[in-house]
């Protein structure tokens, strides 16, 4: 898979679509599941750090 192939991923975006044993989803159109995940979390918590007051 090229650079121009890869999915575009950003926090707002909508779950993807879960993908079966038989059919996966397009890893053009969607990020793996795991991957946005990990996406959200770093995002959750760049977004709690910032909020934060220093001490």
């Amino acid at each position: 898979m090229t650079y121009k192939q890869m999915p575009v991923w950003s926090p707002n975006d909508p779950t993807p679509p879960p993908g079966s044993k038989l059919r996966r989803a397009d890893p053009t159109e969607y990020p793996d599941p795991k991957l946005v995940e990990v996406g959200a979390e770093i995002f959750d918590a760049a977004r709690l750090a910032a909020t934060r007051q220093a001490p």
